[in-house]
């Protein structure tokens, strides 16, 4: 009876997206824009690399290309043509990761029931979403501003697939310039998500989804190999992935984690730093925000296993996407600094299924 009394006491969050978060939202990401904007002043950063190719490139299709090259054919138009300045064409980027969270956020949202309201009115999916990682390192001319965007896209499409083909099209096609191995973690986790879902997905689209998304990984996976310039898709047992990691991690921007076992790559590549291993006075900050996500991670352990059974098959594919991702590039991260950087495109795939796992145990404590 007491329990009965409590958890009628709480006040939920209502599910459906209020304009007044977008503008905390927004706040932040802007807060953020200009932190890294005085970082990238006061450290040697690629985004002014980006901008200064950019500007000095002869025509714009000689800069079309993957990867680091597709990010300064980006930058061109603006750059180059329309003659905007280092901190302009960094807004722009910026926007672009502002969008991407902003998706990611809505595709949470339209997918997770009633959660309690945690501080001033936010519930934790709301609370999650504003922690600085994200923020910061989707902030700049980038990879991660780009890459951040298409995971938007392709996931918020995903949501919805039989309504946002082009959505999913459009993020999938950022995703495989930018870094084709993670748009292979993408399909991997969608079919293991489908494949491994009771609910949510009507038998008669869940084996067209299947057979294209293993089409498409048949397809990538070729790229993957020559993008990445490996011997195969076995990223544990690739020379070449580890003579690429062991040069990355000689570039000073953290700990060397070339060495580590497989298990202890995904643990430093998802929770680290941890305050005494933290790479500079950025790593101690980050290092609060590992904590909170750590002790998260074993909250949800703890309830997973009711949960399981009733996640969709969009909350399973971004779990398993996320799995995927992190494993694979913590094979080739090479160094702390440069985990840190990469892990932050992906955490609000953790941020989701967190906020599942909230939202079912919440449900249950409100039937007891």
């Amino acid at each position: 009876m007491q329990r009965r009394l409590l958890v009628d006491s709480l006040q939920f969050h209502d599910p459906r997206v209020t304009p007044f978060y977008f503008d905390i939202l927004f706040s932040m990401h802007i807060f953020l824009w200009i932190v890294y904007l005085l970082y990238s002043l006061s450290n040697n950063s690629d985004s002014g690399e980006y901008y200064r190719y950019s500007v000095e490139a002869e025509t714009w299709f000689e800069l079309l290309g993957t990867g680091t090259t597709f990010i300064r054919f980006l930058a061109y138009p603006f750059s180059n043509l329309l003659n905007l300045s280092y901190y302009s064409v960094m807004l722009i980027f910026s926007f672009m990761g502002f969008q991407g969270i902003v998706l990611l956020y809505l595709a949470a949202r339209e997918n997770i029931g009633q959660l309690p309201i945690r501080y001033a009115g936010l519930s934790i999916l709301e609370i999650l979403f504003l922690l600085p990682n994200t923020h910061f390192w989707s902030s700049s001319i980038g990879k991660g501003s780009v890459i951040l965007l298409g995971i938007g896209l392709a996931v918020y499409g995903i949501s919805r697939f039989n309504r946002r083909f082009y959505s999913i099209l459009v993020g999938a096609a950022l995703i495989f310039i930018v870094r084709p191995h993670v748009l292979l973690a993408l399909l991997v986790g969608l079919t293991v998500g489908v494949l491994l879902t009771n609910k949510g997905i009507k038998w008669f689209f869940r084996i067209p989804i299947i057979l294209v998304a293993i089409g498409l990984i048949i397809l990538v996976s070729d790229e993957v190999v020559e993008f990445a310039g490996i011997e195969s898709l076995n990223v544990f047992e690739s020379s070449s992935i580890d003579r690429r990691a062991a040069e990355l991690g000689k570039g000073g921007s953290g700990i060397d984690i070339t060495s580590y076992s497989q298990p202890m790559k995904f643990f430093t590549f998802m929770y680290r730093p941890l305050f005494i291993d933290a790479p500079g006075a950025m790593g101690i900050l980050t290092s609060f925000e590992n904590l909170f996500i750590l002790l998260l991670s074993i909250r949800m352990l703890l309830v997973i296993a009711p949960v399981w059974n009733k996640a969709s098959g969009f909350h399973k594919t971004a779990i398993f996407f996320l799995i995927m991702a992190a494993f694979t590039l913590a094979q080739i991260s090479g160094n702390l600094g440069i985990a840190m950087r990469q892990k932050a495109q992906l955490m609000p795939l953790f941020f989701i299924f967190y906020a599942v796992a909230e939202s079912h145990f919440a449900s249950q404590r409100r039937l007891q």
